[in-house]
């Protein structure tokens, strides 16, 4: 074998090992009976960040946070910006119809590298730079999340009957993925990528799609996969299998008969469907409903554990509070929001313990938490909460 012959033997063969790589699906099992996990078992300590609280930066309900440098920036109604200590920095756009105004935030996307903030809004994604100004309109498709890649396309997911941009004509009634260049023209559908997309009873249904390591990800619920997207192919890369209530091995011989009840019978007591679905480097987290209520996993991608825990019912022996709802992890944390109601309730049991020793001693171990239950209002802006992992 000649030198030229032997490098392309070589370079054949790492491509070869490249793909198997990537196209190897890591199965997680999650047993449901197994004990939840305490906040010790995952975290070494709990830091809090007060929000500061003005007419022109209040929150409802945030849905998802990033960060620039050390400023949190939220989103909510709008997309806002506050520094690391909580002080309000400013905000991209404004409510209206005008240049740079949107009347709904679908989804946003911090594009580091242009220092840019989009915003997926009706079918625009409007653009403006870190401190806040307006750069451009740019067409997009009406959909409920959407995602950009290292070549500047983006990837839109819809979960619901799509308006599409009148330069497009695409006959789809409903859950579609879509590759489009930076103008927004459609490169091409993904949707049949993914396995059963929409068949009955087993098919999944693409709810999010989220950023890690330079690529795309996509959570397909139901069938409980999570897809990476490479270039413009869709690979399995995580599949949740949930024990004991999976799926089953086989379908029942009359579901070619079921009516509706009979279906939402049958996937009521069969499916679980994952949401909200994130990664890091070294943890993934999703929450998903099955008969104790809302519950939260906590992968760790290193030992291939997932851990589990009611959010309603989270044993906090680190400081009694609840543990509120993800809108943030990386490789060392996760990042929560608790509405300062809630978190002023459960101060009060706790300051109010008939026990003045256990009293006492949580003021001592917590008197940032105290600081702040003495400082706010119980209408205030959510209080963020951020769990250093172990």
């Amino acid at each position: 074998m000649n030198l030229s012959n032997k490098r392309s033997f070589v370079l054949t063969f790492l491509m070869l090992m490249n793909l198997a790589v990537f196209s190897q699906v890591v199965e997680v099992k999650i047993d449901l009976n197994k004990p939840y996990v305490k906040a010790s078992d995952l975290f070494s300590e709990i830091r809090y960040t007060k929000l500061e609280t003005t007419r022109e930066c209040l929150l409802r309900y945030p849905a998802g946070l990033e960060k620039i440098g050390e400023n949190l920036v939220i989103q909510d109604m709008k997309i806002l910006v506050f520094s690391s200590d909580g002080q309000f920095r400013n905000g991209f756009g404004s409510s209206g119809k005008g240049p740079g105004e949107y009347i709904a935030v679908n989804d946003f996307w911090i594009d580091k590298r242009e220092k840019h903030v989009e915003i997926l809004t009706g079918t625009s994604i409007i653009r403006y730079n870190y401190s806040g100004a307006y750069i451009e309109t740019i067409p997009a498709f009406s959909a409920s999340s959407f995602g950009k890649t290292v070549d500047g396309n983006y990837l839109f997911f819809n979960n619901y009957l799509p308006v599409l941009p009148s330069h497009e004509s695409i006959r789809r009634a409903d859950q579609i993925l879509i590759l489009a260049n930076p103008k927004g023209k459609m490169i091409r559908e993904l949707s049949d990528q993914i396995d059963h997309i929409g068949k009955f009873p087993g098919g999944g249904t693409p709810t999010s799609i989220g950023h890690y390591n330079g690529t795309l990800n996509i959570v397909v619920n139901r069938s409980s996969d999570v897809y990476e997207l490479r270039d413009k192919t869709l690979t399995k890369k995580f599949h949740f299998v949930f024990i004991p209530n999976n799926l089953p091995n086989s379908l029942p011989k009359n579901h070619n008969d079921f009516d509706e009840e009979d279906y939402t019978s049958f996937r009521k007591k069969n499916f679980i469907e994952i949401k909200a679905y994130r990664e890091s480097e070294t943890i993934a987290t999703f929450w998903f409903i099955n008969k104790v209520g809302l519950m939260y996993c906590i992968f760790d991608k290193r030992s291939n554990h997932a851990n589990l825990f009611p959010r309603d019912k989270f044993t906090n022996d680190i400081n009694q509070l609840p543990f509120g709802h993800i809108l943030h992890i990386d490789s060392k944390s996760v990042t929560t929001y608790l509405q300062m109601s809630d978190f002023m309730d459960n101060m009060e049991k706790i300051l109010s313990d008939s026990n003045s020793e256990y009293r006492d001693q949580f003021i001592n171990s917590h008197q940032t938490l105290v600081d702040i239950y003495q400082n706010s209002k119980r209408d205030d802006n959510p209080i963020i909460a951020t769990y250093i992992l172990k």
